[in-house]
């Protein structure tokens, strides 16, 4: 006979516990609990033994909240059913639930907390309805067999860290709601091959893209005003890049080990080239920069093998110590 329920870290959970064993959560909101048998369910909930015999999860309709580290740690959980009443998802709920392969999230959902389903190595898809305008940091940190995930249309920002070392996620479709993409966001997302960005993102973090060793190319659209340091660092196969028009400067390490890169345009409304922001793009042959910019930082173009001229305007100003290789041509406009 189920106990019923036991409050934790401001959640309502319901515990079915058999001779002393968590089987099953779900139970009848009606049934209340005895204080004695709260103390009971509450030491099977801290009990990572219970945790890991732990298969499978029903929300009942009476909660509307998944506390923090709710189910964290439940190894042997496959299955979890959330209901269209539940309004957010707390700080590390599902962390480590190495077994969970699905998750559905209803349109009732407006917050995920920090690395909700972090370390779920077993995830292979999440479907988020319209609905979730928050990611927290580290959600989906770590879960290297996510291959599918949509973010959907009332996201504002990715937040920093969310899909880093997802190392299974191909194709990433960035929606127009959103206006920042965090530090290190898909980081590591080592087969992460196509990525589209709407017109309505102003600002990728640093490193965000760094090291998704697929990647061939990338288009930040003109709406983008600010990219972090090293965004694309190592990114090894990225062969083209369409930069936004409205970037004034080219970040620092932005571009740095991109050894496939070999077309590059430089707009004009970029002003500086950061320190190091090409280093190690061994495949890059030339250069052509517009009249605007007026600053190249301390290896910009160091270790760049291929490249055999630059084309710089009169207007700058400023060359920074071993910006280039030593034999490079430059040439005037």
């Amino acid at each position: 006979m189920p106990l019923g329920f036991a409050v934790s870290t401001g959640a309502v959970i319901a515990f079915c516990v058999y001779h002393n064993r968590v089987k099953r959560i779900e139970a009848d909101s009606h049934v209340p609990l005895t204080e004695d048998e709260q103390q009971v369910l509450l030491r099977h909930l801290k009990d990572s033994v219970q945790r890991e015999r732990l298969t499978s999860v029903a929300i009942p309709s009476s909660v509307t909240t998944i506390g923090n580290l709710a189910f964290r740690g439940c190894s042997s959980l496959t299955s979890v059913t959330i209901h269209d009443l539940v309004t957010s998802i707390g700080r590390l709920a599902f962390d480590g639930c190495s077994s969970l392969t699905s998750v559905s999230i209803p349109k009732s959902v407006t917050s995920i907390g920090k690395s909700a389903f972090k370390g779920c190595n077993s995830l292979v898809s999440v479907s988020m309805a319209n609905g979730v305008s928050n990611i927290g940091e580290w959600s989906f940190k770590g879960c290297s067999s996510l291959a599918s995930v949509n973010i959907p249309d009332s996201v504002t920002s990715i937040g920093e860290d969310v899909f880093l070392g997802c190392t299974s996620l191909t194709t990433v479709t960035v929606p127009k709601s959103v206006n920042s993409i965090g530090k290190s966001a898909f980081k590591g997302c080592s087969s992460l091959a196509c990525v589209s960005m709407a017109d309505s993102l102003t600002s990728i973090g640093e490193g965000a893209f760094a090291a998704c060793t697929s990647l061939t190319y990338i288009n930040i659209p003109d709406s983008v005003t600010s990219v972090g340091y090293g965004a694309f660092h190592g990114c090894s196969l990225l062969a083209s890049v369409t930069v936004s028009e409205s970037i004034a400067s080219i970040g620092a390490g932005m571009f740095y080990n991109c050894s496939s890169l070999a077309l590059l345009t430089i707009p004009k409304s970029v002003t500086s080239i950061g320190d190091g922001a090409f280093k190690g793009c061994s495949s890059l042959a030339s250069v052509q920069m517009t009249d605007s910019v007026t600053r190249i930082g301390e290896w910009a173009f160091h270790d760049c093998s291929s490249l055999a001229s630059v084309t710089v305007c009169g207007l700058v100003t400023t060359v920074i110590r071993e910006a280039f290789e030593k034999d490079t041509v430059f040439l005037n406009k």
